[in-house]
């Protein structure tokens, strides 16, 4: 092992270099569990003119399907019954003085008469020279099988049985042909451990701050390694795992064979001398078909020798070409090579680690990465969330060294003593990210919101309604109170609300995906605000119709509102003073219809029961006539009330 190249997605690159001469074989062991990822990434190289000419490995039938596969079935826990009823048939010589020769003829279950119930024992019948004879199963000596292949396959079956339990140790062999001596390297992706990083940041006032990375690699295989050349990658490629090491097999779906009824013998009839029907009008396909030559007969059959050496409508297109196909194998090989031309890595970072490693298998290693002086500014950091009360201690750090600095824990030491712990997520060389890794408790920040205030900044008619666009304006207070003897630069992470605006201060000194950071340098011990103002613009729509009294006169009276839009507000006012004075005429209207109807029904019951030539039968007679006078009035008034109520309503808002 040469080189090893770790990612923190999971997986490494190791690669092999060594010397062949002339044609020879190279052999490498790797776990069963490793053998997918070793045939999905193997990269071969014979570097002084020699060329790899196969890769054999062990493969791997199911073992399921190779233990169905043999004469002896084993894959269920069967006793030495079970296994002697699948033996019938076959030849076993018993273990015993006269080392017996028979075939089984049977296992049966059989009653022993013995104390107070009766005992089953498992009896082989066994047929020895013609004559059968019984055996207790469990009185057996010990027997062999006589059939080599039988036992071959028995013992086939043992070894199945313990690979399946074990961890199996795969050897993959590699053929190398040329000539002379010569280089070889080989390239294969493997899983490994995941690298990780841990820093120290060690502050001094004098100074800048000290930085020093250490990265963690772990051998977890059973191979020492021997001045290995150790890279580290700092990126996430993608990976994943393929099962190319199991067999596949493709189900075939089962066709049953076309069965036909035997036919009846019959009885054939005699020949005429001459065709009776030599005079008929003969059916011009049929004639036709009998003029066809008898190799172009029959549509419904394949062409004759059309899948044997030659002939017929398949013949000698399907056969193969030896040399031709020897030559396209040249041709793919070349373009291969031509197509595996190295690019770039992509947006991944490397560490190259100096000095040659060398590593004991199953132990780990912490190398160094980065030891150089950064960039750094001592702050204070206020989130709310995080404690609402006292801000962090913290740094902003300026990744000024030339290295990418992957994801990690920081032990920060301040004046030579421990300060606390903060994270730091990646940084790319020249980014600055912020570090927090004590509470503050020098430091007290107190917030609070203000009531917002909502104001009309306009209004237009769409349709039947009536849009309205409100500005609403709120400002958040943060009074920060210094009790040390230093003063403090405060870094304080306000929300970032999509819908809201800042309008002060004018511009954040950094803004991230979920915070806008404002700066506050607050002298010692005294306390300083930051006034946070922020507005949102928001749009709602009123229906005309929905429009009350009070809604009405406000939008008249507010400035905001254009004239046109008052204009077409007091319109609609109008029409709906109107509209409400019609709709109570016609009710007024219905009101009284509907009190002469009742009274129109009183008067005719009683005129029911009066004479006819009474004075108060001539008088309900006049009463009606008036009613029904003022009936087709009101109903006249009605007709032309609900018109205008109608007309009212189909003008335009």
């Amino acid at each position: 092992m040469k080189r090893v190249v770790a990612f923190n997605s999971g997986v490494a690159f190791f690669e092999y270099a060594g010397t062949v001469t002339g044609d020879q074989t190279m052999t490498l062991s790797f776990d069963a569990r490793d053998i997918n990822d070793v045939l999905k990434s193997l990269v071969l190289l014979d570097l002084d003119g020699g060329h790899a000419s196969a890769v054999t490995y062990d493969n791997r039938e199911p073992i399921a399907r190779s233990l169905e596969a043999l004469s002896v079935d084993l894959r269920a826990n069967a006793g030495l019954a079970d296994l002697l009823r699948q033996l019938r048939g076959h030849i076993i010589q018993l273990a015993d003085e006269k080392q017996t020769r028979g075939r089984i003829v049977s296992v049966e279950r059989r009653r022993v008469p013995g104390g107070d119930e009766p005992l089953e024992q498992d009896v082989l019948l066994l047929s020895v020279k013609g004559v059968l004879r019984t055996y207790a199963v469990e009185g057996l000596p010990g027997l062999r099988l006589a059939d080599e292949q039988l036992n071959a396959d028995f013992q086939r079956a043992l070894e199945l049985l313990a690979m399946r339990s074990s961890s199996e140790t795969k050897q993959v062999t590699i053929d190398f042909r040329g000539e002379g001596e010569r280089r070889v390297r080989v390239g294969l992706i493997q899983e490994f451990p995941v690298w990780k990083t841990s820093y120290r940041l060690v502050l001094d006032d004098d100074d800048k701050p000290l930085l020093q990375g250490w990265a963690m690699v772990e051998n977890t295989s059973n191979a020492k390694w021997e001045g290995v050349d150790l890279a580290l990658v700092s990126g996430r490629p993608i990976s994943f795992q393929m099962d190319l090491y199991e067999p596949l097999y493709v189900r075939r779906p089962m066709v049953k064979a076309e069965q036909f009824a035997g036919l009846v013998p019959r009885v054939h009839q005699g020949a005429f001398d001459s065709d009776p029907f030599a005079d008929a009008d003969a059916d011009p396909f049929d004639a036709r078909q009998l003029d066809m030559p008898a190799r172009q007969r029959g549509g419904g059959g394949f062409g004759g020798g059309g899948f044997g050496g030659g002939g017929g409508a398949f013949g000698g297109s399907a056969g193969v070409n030896l040399p031709e196909e020897r030559d396209l194998s040249r041709g793919m090989q070349s373009s291969q090579q031509t197509a595996a031309v190295g690019g770039e890595v992509g947006e991944l970072f490397r560490y190259q680690i100096a000095t040659p490693v060398t590593l004991d298998p199953e132990h780990s290693t912490m190398l160094p990465i980065v030891n150089s002086q950064v960039q750094g500014e001592r702050l204070s950091i206020y989130n709310a969330a995080v404690h609402s009360v006292h801000p962090l201690r913290g740094l902003r750090l300026t990744n000024s060294t030339d290295l990418h600095l992957a994801a990690g824990p920081i032990t920060v030491f301040d004046g030579g003593e421990y300060a606390g712990d903060a994270r730091l997520g990646d940084v790319p060389a020249g980014e600055q990210r912020l570090l927090s890794y004590a509470v503050d408790q020098e430091c007290e920040v107190t917030t609070r919101q203000l009531d917002a205030v909502q104001t009309l900044v306009d209004a237009r008619i769409v349709g039947g309604a009536i849009v309205l666009k409100h500005r609403t304006a709120r400002d958040h207070v943060y009074a920060v109170k210094n009790a040390a003897d230093k003063p403090r630069t405060v870094l304080i992470e306000h929300p970032v609300d999509p819908l809201w605006e800042v309008t002060m201060p004018a511009k954040a000194a950094e803004t991230t995906r979920d915070w806008r950071r404002f700066e506050l340098s607050v002298p010692a011990g005294e306390t300083d605000t930051l006034r946070v103002g922020e507005r949102s613009v928001s749009e709602h729509s009123v229906a005309l119709s929905s429009i009350n009294d009070r809604l009405l006169a406000t939008l008249l009276a507010d400035d905001a509102v254009g004239h046109e839009v008052k204009q077409t507000l007091r319109e609609f006012a109008q029409r709906r003073r109107e509209l409400a004075a019609a709709q109570a005429a016609l009710a007024a209207t219905t009101g009284r219809l509907t009190n002469i109807a009742l009274e129109h029904n009183r008067i005719r019951k009683n005129m029911q029961t009066l004479d006819k030539t009474s004075q108060l039968y001539r008088r309900y007679e006049e009463k009606l006539g008036a009613q029904e006078t003022e009936i087709e009035r009101l109903q006249t008034t009605s007709r032309e009330q609900q018109s205008r109520i109608n007309e009212l309503k189909q003008q335009p808002n």
